[in-house]
């Protein structure tokens, strides 16, 4: 985790130039909104995009992509919200630059921590009493 950038910078520039993908690991990959599609090449395979396009035009394999990507990226979403939970992220920072990637990682280490003690979802692996009764398997007709 690390702090913001100066001025205003596109996601997609940031990790065609901040070298983020080389501080994977061999089996790691980076999960994108469709904005990161044009990096799905070349040196970039590691970043999994969905397919571009309406349900009603991609093949049932983009679609079932789609929803694993779509699946994961909420959960992020959810993560990246906790965090942007703190004014002090969410103002014009006023203070000293050098200041700044240590008030993020504070805030990112707190967000971490409400995550533990109250997750952003319920995994039917980790939780399967819940998930027990299925609405979609009963057998009224």
């Amino acid at each position: 985790v690390s702090g913001g950038v100066f001025g205003s910078v596109a996601d997609i520039t940031l990790l065609r130039t901040g070298g983020l993908l080389t501080y994977l690991l061999p089996h790691e990959c980076i999960y994108c909104d469709k904005a990161y599609v044009t990096l799905h090449t070349g040196e970039h395979l590691r970043v999994l995009c969905p397919f571009k396009g309406r349900s009603a035009t991609l093949s049932i394999p983009q679609i079932i992509w789609n929803q694993h990507i779509n699946h994961y990226r909420v959960i992020v979403e959810n993560a990246i919200g906790r965090i942007w939970k703190f004014q002090c992220l969410q103002q014009p920072w006023r203070h000293r630059l050098g200041l700044h990637p240590v008030v993020f990682h504070v805030c990112a280490s707190i967000a971490g921590l409400d995550i533990q003690s109250r997750p952003l979802r319920m995994d039917a692996v980790e939780y399967p009493e819940l998930h027990a009764l299925d609405p979609d398997d009963s057998d009224d007709e």
